[in-house]
């Protein structure tokens, strides 16, 4: 006969993940200046943990993580490739071979920022006839990524007291001068809700003379 005395020894949890960059600023890449050889999206690594088979990688809008997306890697890095414009933190938890996880990593942030809005120049506008007609010209600027519309307004003052607001789906088509004059126009681009994705652009002007 014999006897066995057992203790039941603890499961360790896996050291939290240490963050190898705190704070990424990523510009998303315009349809101009798309170069295969720059980032195409916000890359996120941390230094490798012992006995860890999988990371939670945590991406929310707000510190607390109440609302957050969850992803599952098994590398030590991971590019976010469902990112739009905007500030966004995120946490790194590693998961061990027994299944249980780590204490989150340090909160980094995230900066999505993306290119500026440049207007193209006018070329001048001359009509002769017997009296004034309105004339249309063509109007462009580059591809601005996530915009979902574009408003072009145009005013004879300096300050757009009472702009004319035109609104666009693409980025080039044709606006009309109504009347002889000095009109200066601007552009800004507009997210699916039709809110501010950027500033207004460079101001440009075009004469047209009667």
């Amino acid at each position: 006969p014999f006897s066995l005395s057992l203790l039941a020894k603890k499961e360790e949890r896996p050291d939290r993940p240490i963050l190898l960059t705190k704070s990424i600023k990523f510009q998303a890449p315009t349809g101009k200046d798309r170069n295969p050889a720059s980032p195409q999206a916000p890359e996120m690594a941390w230094k490798p943990v012992l006995k860890s088979k999988k990371y939670i990688l945590q991406i929310s809008r707000d510190a607390s993580f109440k609302e957050s997306q969850k992803y599952e890697v098994t590398n030590n890095s991971s590019v976010w490739t469902e990112y739009l414009p905007g500030s966004y933190f995120y946490r790194v938890f590693a998961r061990g071979a027994n299944g249980l996880v780590s204490e989150p990593s340090e909160t980094g942030t995230i900066e999505v920022s993306i290119g500026d809005l440049t207007l193209n120049p006018f070329k001048a506008v001359q009509y002769i006839g017997p009296q004034a007609k309105p004339q249309e010209i063509p109007i462009s600027w580059n591809e601005v990524p996530f915009a979902k519309s574009y408003l072009v307004e145009m005013d004879k003052s300096k300050d757009f007291a009472q702009p004319r607001q035109l609104e666009y789906t693409a980025n080039s088509s044709r606006v009309t001068l109504p009347d002889p004059g000095l009109y200066h126009i601007r552009v800004q681009a507009r997210d699916a809700d039709n809110k501010p994705l950027t500033g207004f652009s460079n101001i440009e002007d075009v004469l047209y003379t009667f």
